[in-house]
């Protein structure tokens, strides 16, 4: 990975952390997964279709989460590895 790429995901991840780190992503988080699951608990056995558009949107909201995360684990990696090229330390990545 060239430089420019290591700083651009340096710094979207240091987004996806604002992001983390916000309150307000945080009760959205619990807010939507909880008022689905209640949702999901009110259905009867009869209402599969309910129940599966409920389980899809529950998963679009962990999908969300999950890519916010990536982003910041791999904006970490290139940090890293930034560091480790201006310190002269060779890491293996290319």
């Amino acid at each position: 990975m060239d430089e420019q790429k290591r700083i651009s995901e340096r710094e979207r991840g240091a987004l996806a952390e604002q992001i983390l780190d916000n309150p307000l992503w945080a009760e959205a988080y619990e807010i939507l997964t909880r008022e689905l699951i209640e949702a999901w608990r009110a259905t009867v056995a009869t209402q599969s279709d309910e129940r599966e558009k409920i389980y899809l949107m529950l998963m679009a909201v962990d999908e969300a989460f999950r890519q916010i995360e990536s982003v910041f684990n791999t904006g970490k990696m290139a940090e890293r590895e930034i560091e480790d090229k201006r310190n002269g330390r060779t890491t293996g990545i290319n």
